[in-house]
C-alpha cells in the first residue's frame, strides 16, 4: 500500500490539498477520532515563540514582581516533550533577569521523552529546526560538545522534569503550586471534554497572583474557560504571537494539527480569543 499512496500524494491536485487548512483540520479530527487523547504527537522547539518569550521576559515579570516580592519563582512546563521549552524558559529568564531566582519543573505523560529532556543533550538538527534561530540564545543556552549541543550546567540545574498525567484529578497535589504555568500545545491533543478537564486541572496550579501560558487549544473553548475562570489576556505582542503559531502550524511538520484561524479585530473578545497569555489576580 505504501508505493500506491506514495503515487497517489504525486498527483498535484492531491498534493495541493494535502497542504490545505481543510485537510489539517479533517485529519486532525481523525487523530482524535481513532484516540481521544493523541499522546503520541509530540513537536516543540527551542524559541519557538520569541514573542512569548519576549512577554515572559517583560511584562509577566513585571506582573509576578509587582509590589517588590522577591521571593523565588516557580514554573511548571506541562507537556514538555524533549525540554526544549523549559530549557528556553530558563535561558530567557537568566539573560534578561542575572539576579531572577526560579526553578523550572517539567513534566509530560511520557517516560521515554522526559529521559531524553534529562539528558540535555540534542542535535543541530534538533536545536536548528526553529527557523532564524538567534546566535545570542544558541551561545547562552549552548555548550558545543562532540558533536553535541548540550544545555550549560546553570540553566540545567534550574529544571527538572518528572512523569504527570495533566487529567489526574489529584495534579494539583502531585505538582503543587505555581506562579507560571506553561501548557502549550497539550490539550488540543483531545476531545473537547477531555480538554475541558484538563483546562479545570491547569486552573488549580494557579496561585492567586500567576500567569498562564496555553497556546494550542481550540479557540472557542479557551475563550469561555478563561472566561470563566476570570482570567485576563494579556494583550502585549498578541498579534505577534499569533502570527508566529500561524506560521508554525503552517508548515508540513504540524500536519496532525488543524490550522489557526486568521485574527479578526472584528471580534469584540478579540483579545480573549486570540491571546496565548492569561493572567490570574484574585488579590
Amino acid at each position: 500500500m505504501h508505493p500506491i499512496a506514495e503515487l497517489v500524494k504525486s498527483v498535484p491536485v492531491v498534493r495541493a490539498f494535502l497542504k490545505t487548512g481543510l485537510w489539517k483540520r479533517v485529519r486532525h479530527s481523525i487523530v482524535l477520532m481513532a484516540a481521544p487523547r493523541a499522546t503520541g504527537i509530540t513537536f516543540t522547539r527551542f524559541l519557538r515563540r520569541p514573542s512569548q518569550a519576549d512577554a515572559l521576559a517583560g511584562p509577566v515579570y513585571s506582573f509576578l514582581r509587582h509590589g517588590g516580592v522577591r521571593e523565588a519563582l516557580r514554573i511548571l512546563v506541562l507537556g514538555c516533550s524533549n525540554g526544549s521549552e523549559a530549557y528556553t524558559i530558563a535561558s530567557v529568564l537568566r539573560q534578561a533577569w542575572a539576579d531572577a531566582e526560579f526553578s523550572v519543573h517539567a513534566v509530560d505523560i511520557n517516560r521515554d521523552v522526559i529521559q531524553k529532556a534529562e539528558s540535555a543533550a540534542y542535535s543541530h538538527r534538533e536545536v536548528f529546526s526553529t527557523p532564524e534561530l538567534p546566535d545570542a540564545f544558541v551561545q547562552s543556552t549552548f555548550d558545543l560538545e562532540e558533536g553535541a549541543y548540550r544545555v550549560k550546567p546553570g540553566i540545567r540545574r534550574q529544571v527538572s522534569f518528572g512523569v504527570a498525567d495533566i487529567l489526574d484529578p489529584n495534579l494539583a497535589h502531585v505538582l503543587g503550586k505555581a506562579d507560571v504555568v506553561f501548557a502549550q500545545n497539550v490539550l488540543i491533543n483531545m476531545r473537547p471534554r477531555m480538554a475541558r478537564r484538563g483546562f479545570q486541572n491547569i486552573w488549580t496550579l494557579l496561585k492567586p497572583r500567576s500567569v498562564l501560558f496555553i497556546d494550542g487549544m481550540d479557540l472557542g473553548l479557551r475563550t469561555k474557560l478563561t472566561r470563566q475562570f476570570r482570567l485576563r489576556p494579556l494583550e502585549y505582542k498578541l498579534e505577534e504571537i499569533h502570527s508566529e503559531a500561524e506560521r508554525e502550524r503552517s508548515g508540513p511538520a504540524q500536519c496532525s494539527y488543524s490550522t489557526l484561524e486568521p485574527l479578526s479585530r472584528d471580534r469584540p473578545d478579540w483579545q480573549r480569543r486570540y491571546g496565548t497569555i492569561f493572567l490570574r489576580d484574585d488579590a
